[in-house]
């Protein structure tokens, strides 16, 4: 009964070792005048929202193997898919193992970047299939750092760079 025990607990770690974190609530941290001004300058656009539904995205997803994963050398990354009430959508990247500090419900302000998205799980299978070099791009909002995520007090602050940013 043991060894049937410790098989099944074996076999869900390796069913679960490439699963992501689920998203986890953390409070929002206000930032300098100096750090918001540097986010704001390379940014697209941002709003105050809260988030409705927030997914793992395998398609922009880079994976690791079962090796590297053992290995302690996985450098793969999470996408993430957020929709928010105000219809806006964004993309968010975690490095492996590690989870996206918001949750369905949480109230931000989201800062935006515009970036190049590589749908890479599509790209890694063709590259290890017909050795194609191509990889499918998408231009998305993206959410780049832990510093576009914002208590939602910050908005005047934030839409006053935006105004002085034009």
């Amino acid at each position: 009964m043991g060894i049937l025990l410790l098989t099944s607990c074996a076999l869900q770690h390796l069913l679960d070792w490439d699963k992501a974190p689920k998203p986890q609530h953390v409070p929002l941290v206000s930032i300098t005048d100096s750090v918001m001004k540097v986010r704001v300058d390379s940014a697209r656009s941002w709003t105050v929202s809260t988030v409705k539904k927030i997914e793992e995205y395998w398609p922009y997803e880079s994976h690791c193997g079962l090796f590297a994963h053992v290995n302690g050398s996985c450098i793969g990354t999470f996408a993430w898919r957020v929709d928010l009430q105000d219809g806006s959508r964004f993309y968010a990247f975690t490095p492996h193992g590690q989870y996206i500090p918001i949750a369905q419900g949480d109230t931000a302000l989201f800062i935006f970047q515009r970036r190049v998205v590589f749908e890479l799980q599509k790209c890694e299978e063709q590259q290890g299939a017909a050795g194609s070099a191509y990889c499918n791009y998408h231009m998305e909002d993206v959410l780049v750092s832990n510093y576009d995520l914002l208590p939602p007090s910050d908005s005047i602050r934030v839409a006053e760079m935006f105004k002085a940013k034009k």
